[in-house]
């Protein structure tokens, strides 16, 4: 299988950012982060290793954008 441009991938990720949001409007906030992480899983597969990175960072800040997880506290 042919792996996404960068410029594809990016494509991909806005329609994430669509599909979230239309998530987070139809399911309870308990449901989103199952549901985006489910929604991002089935495009996994079509992510160069070498866009790894900017994909799991762009699906977190997705998931944090639509209130899917909670911020991360450092706790020093």
């Amino acid at each position: 299988m042919t792996h996404l441009t960068r410029s594809q991938l990016d494509e991909l990720l806005q329609g994430l950012r669509d599909q979230a949001a239309r998530i987070a409007r139809e399911l309870p906030a308990a449901d989103l982060a199952d549901a985006i992480a489910g929604e991002a899983e089935a495009l996994e597969h079509r992510v160069a290793a070498n866009d790894s990175d900017h994909f799991h960072s762009e699906v977190a800040a997705i998931m944090l954008a639509f209130g899917a997880v909670e911020p991360e506290v450092n706790h020093e």
